[in-house]
């Protein structure tokens, strides 16, 4: 197949919609059979190499309109030769460094067919089935929305597996993945209205009953709060609609709103008519229909001046109102409810859509040559051995009972030395719990701490605090930001650092029904601010519990409150933080003479309008805690022809000044500059690994010769992904045997009890790993709920000393799986590396601190603007905001990173 693309457009030529230039090239191909050729709906085209007529080919095509009685109209397609192709007959020989061309060509033909097929929904490289024609039935959400359940599929080389004491060539595999969006299907906005309404999604009746009210007595009945629902983001607003009356047809139209009047009574000026109208009668006198429905009001297409009667609009289905990305809160429960299967049945889900000879991915390819083997991959892993752990209970000398599900018999191995000062803080809305409640709550909290082996003091104070009446009129009122109570808050807590000036923990007790609510995020933001960056003396927990269960809800918690305490609180009143469990006996560069640092370093994106960078080391050679750096950064590049790059930046841009603060604050405490240093790297695909991986690299090379000029300690990068399509299930059910399946799935249900669910600890690279570099997949938790995902480990580099020392892959992989079983918030082994983990919070942090000060609120979010002097001081006002939101958190940081006293407290997690 070779691959062409059109040339770049001419100053006097302007760019074609998608729709319509793939009208274009349908035109243009019309006479070459279907199977020969593949566009990309873009500026790709492939064709057979017997296509030749079109190569460096230039033509006017004659294009109709998309428009109901719009005009032909004529494109020129400009098509070049990019001699660049690929020989699906080799597919098992071609070169993995190819791989992105072969994986856009499948994952296109794949897409193809999906917007071929009627049952099929097209996004993006998910494809979606409405019914079980593909996997499984729709589920019905809340609002009128359903679940829709699909696959993601994409070609990875993976490693052909160790034969005779040899590994074989790489091979092409198709990772399917099973994936679910929420949709909306095609409706009427009547019927709309009456889901609604309806108790619960399931109540067909009762859709019936209010969509027959609403037409007839839609303003006589106090329909107040569903019109207010009509006009959120969860009704109407924003959808894509298709309205048709007469000889009107408008499809893909969003909703900018509803009138607040019927049609009957909706007024507007019309010179055609003489001066002000009402809609109803404009409808009677431009297009000769009568409206059948005239006290319902009209909704407005586009905008607010484009009314159209309600009966005549529908609500777009299939892919036009797809919801993509982070699952809106109101549907959370749910969609994890159904996502969440256990393993046999995911299993079941993915043969399924591999079997289709109809909608499956195996149809998508047979059109264009390609077979598809829909055997799942065998391979044999192997199971890594569980790291034993100490606390204070089994000593220096003993290992804990259980390296999991310990934090009901666990006592602290590092605790606070002194007595430990304390207060409680409730900012509950209902009548309980009293004043009693909360007293006997905290003397529960000390005695909980003493069973941990951790002294603390009889409460300083428990009190509702004076912030508290602002907090409780902002959630009467249902508001979402306000700056008196972030006023009222800063003010309490500075008043008690003052009064209080030895206390190390503030406690919080929240109600669990507010906890979503956004004027409680406000609350949390805002104390989680002024405490670390403006007083910088104490930290602070927050705590929630069950209204229903009252106080004892709260004080059942405890145990497990107790592991995030100790890593808050410092083990001397001004030392390094103590800490709960150790190692027992960790492997060879996780010991103290081998004087090494684990560092993790992540991302965050489309936080208030810019990027959060986070980095982390650890303490001391205990690995229990970690301190962080800070920073915000541009979340894309601006070039000179003021166009945004597509991708967001994904490299930490002050690494080196990051590294270098973490180096120094690692010295002082140890004593002595680090030897070795493990990095985990978070959230970088695979096709950012170059240029992620030489511009990090330099930067921390920058680093160490700025700490000295001899200063070389051994490295290693390792970049650890989660968001990938790779699954794994046990083989042999019966013997729990250690063959493994490779495929696809989600996140499942059950409780680890599936036979299929592979145990937490087990690795496999042979036959599944990627050929270019060292790599491999650890499933590093136990499956409580669903299907495990592994994450996949890559070591991008690894310093010739460690080599010629004789250190290899399982080093690392026994390393990653230990450090798993040290992370402060849980007593199990948590899914990813701690320190990529710990990253991750310090990211969460910094976009508390910014949320705190902006509100939730974003930067101009279009992602491409002209040259216009308008667009130019569009374009200015965008920099500005972006340095002075930039500006703004990296002096908030710095400030928190120089207070000696928090300095290594795990208080951003």
């Amino acid at each position: 197949m070779e691959k062409k693309q059109p040339k770049r457009k001419g100053q006097d030529e302007k760019e074609v919609p998608k729709t319509v230039r793939k009208l274009a090239v349908e035109r243009l191909l019309e006479a070459v059979p279907r199977e020969d050729w593949l566009h990309d709906g873009g500026n790709l085209l492939w064709t057979r190499r017997s296509v030749k007529r079109f190569q460096d080919h230039r033509t006017q095509v004659e294009v109709p309109s998309t428009r109901s009685r719009g005009r032909p109209f004529v494109v020129i397609l400009e098509v070049q030769d990019e001699k660049r192709d690929i020989d699906l007959s080799k597919m098992h020989q071609q070169d993995p460094s190819e791989e992105s061309e072969l994986r856009r060509f499948v994952q296109v033909a794949i897409r193809t067919l999906a917007q071929k097929m009627d049952h099929l929904i097209a996004h993006g490289r998910r494809v979606l089935c409405a019914d079980n024609q593909l996997a499984m039935d729709a589920v019905a959400l809340k609002f009128g929305r359903e679940l829709w359940f699909g696959y993601i599929a994409q070609v990875e080389f993976v490693n052909g597996g160790v034969s005779s004491g040899r590994l074989g060539p790489a091979r092409p595999t198709l990772c399917l993945n099973l994936v679910a969006s929420v949709g909306i299907p095609s409706m009427s906005v009547i019927r709309l209205i009456a889901k609604l309404g309806a108790r619960s999604p399931e109540d067909w009746r009762g859709e019936r009953d209010i969509e027959r009210d609403i037409v007839w007595r839609y303003w006589e009945k106090d329909y107040s709060w569903l019109r207010a629902a009509l006009r959120g983001e969860m009704g109407l607003r924003k959808l894509r609609v298709m309205a048709e009356y007469g000889k009107v047809k408008v499809t893909g139209k969003q909703v900018y709103g509803i009138t607040d009047k019927p049609a009957n009574r909706y007024m507007f000026d019309c010179d055609e008519m003489g001066g002000k109208t009402d809609v109803v009668s404009y409808f009677k006198h431009k297009h000769n229909i009568t409206v059948q429905y005239p006290d319902l009001p009209c909704v407005q297409l586009g905008n607010v001046r484009n009314c159209v009667p309600m009966e005549f609009v529908w609500v777009m289905g299939g892919e036009h109102n797809l919801a993509v990305g982070k699952v809106r809160p109101e549907f959370q429960q749910k969609v994890t409810q159904e996502t969440a299967m256990p393993p046999t049945r995911r299993l079941e889900c993915i043969k399924k859509m591999m079997d289709n000879e109809d909608l499956g991915p195996k149809k998508a390819l047979q059109d264009l040559g390609v077979d598809l083997d829909v055997q799942l991959l065998s391979l044999t892993g192997r199971q890594l051995d569980t790291p034993k752990l100490r606390d204070g209970n089994s000593g220096m000398n003993y290992p804990m009972g259980q390296s999991t599900n310990y934090s009901n018999g666990f006592a602290a191995i590092h605790p606070p030395e002194y007595e430990v000062s304390w207060g409680l803080w409730c900012f509950t809305t209902d009548r309980s719990p009293s004043q009693s409640d909360v007293d006997w709550f905290a003397v529960e909290f000390k005695k909980t701490c003493a069973e941990k082996k951790m002294r603390f003091t009889d409460a300083r104070f428990v009190e509702w605090p004076q912030a508290f009446r602002e907090y409780s009129n902002c959630h009467y009122w249902k508001e979402s930001f306000s700056t008196t109570l972030a006023d009222a808050v800063r003010a309490n807590l500075k008043q008690l650092s003052e009064t209080h000036p030895d206390l190390k923990l503030l406690l919080i007790l929240l109600n669990d029904k507010n906890d979503r609510e956004a004027i409680t995020a406000q609350l949390y933001n805002t104390i989680k601010l002024v405490t670390e960056t403006e007083l910088g003396t104490f930290t602070t927990q927050f705590l929630n519990y069950s209204n229903k269960k009252g106080i004892q809800d709260a004080r059942s918690k405890l145990n497990n409150l107790m592991l995030k305490v100790a890593p808050k609180v410092p083990h001397s009143p001004t030392g390094h933080p103590a800490f709960n469990v150790a190692l027992f006996n960790p492997h060879r560069l996780l010991t103290k003479p081998e004087a090494t640092m684990i560092m993790g370093a992540d991302v965050t994106h489309k936080v208030c309008g810019i990027s959060v960078a986070g980095v982390v080391a650890s303490v001391n050679s205990s690995f229990a805690t970690y301190f962080h750096e800070i920073r915000g950064q541009s979340p894309y590049t601006l070039n000179e022809l003021k166009q945004r790059s597509r991708q967001s930046e994904e490299r930490i841009l002050d690494l080196s000044g990051m590294a270098q603060s973490l180096l120094q604050k690692w010295r002082k405490v140890n004593g002595k500059l680090p030897d070795k240093i493990i990095y985990y790297r978070d959230g970088v695909s695979d096709g950012q690994f170059i240029d992620v991986l030489k511009m990090e690299l330099n930067l921390l090379v920058d680093a160490f010769q700025s700490i000295s000029d001899t200063y070389n300690p051994q490295l290693v990068i390792i970049v650890g992904q989660k968001r990938h399509q790779t699954r794994l299930w046990l083989a042999d059910k019966g013997k729990g045997g250690k063959g493994k399946e490779k495929g696809k799935g989600d996140k499942g249900k059950g409780k680890g009890k599936d036979p299929l669910q592979v145990p937490a600890g087990t690795v496999a690279s042979d036959g599944i790993a990627q050929p270019s570099h060292l790599n491999f997949f650890l499933v590093s938790q136990e499956g409580i709920q669903g299907t495990s995902v592994p994450c996949h480990y890559h070591i991008l580099h690894m310093d010739e000393r460690l080599v010629k020392k004789g250190y290899k892959v399982d080093d690392f992989e026994t390393i990653t799986f230990q450090l798993c079983h040290l992370y402060s918030r849980a007593d199990k082994s948590v899914g990813y590396a701690t320190p990529a983990y710990m990253a991750d919070h310090a990211c969460e942090r910094g976009k508390c601190y910014l949320e705190a000060q902006f509100g939730v609120g974003d930067i101009d979010s279009r992602s491409t603007l002209g040259s216009s002097s308008t667009e130019d001081k569009q374009e200015d006002k965008l920099r500005e905001e972006i340095e002075e939101r930039k500006s703004w958190l990296n002096m908030k940081v710095a400030a928190s990173s120089a207070r000696d006293r928090l300095n290594g407290l795990q208080f951003y997690c």
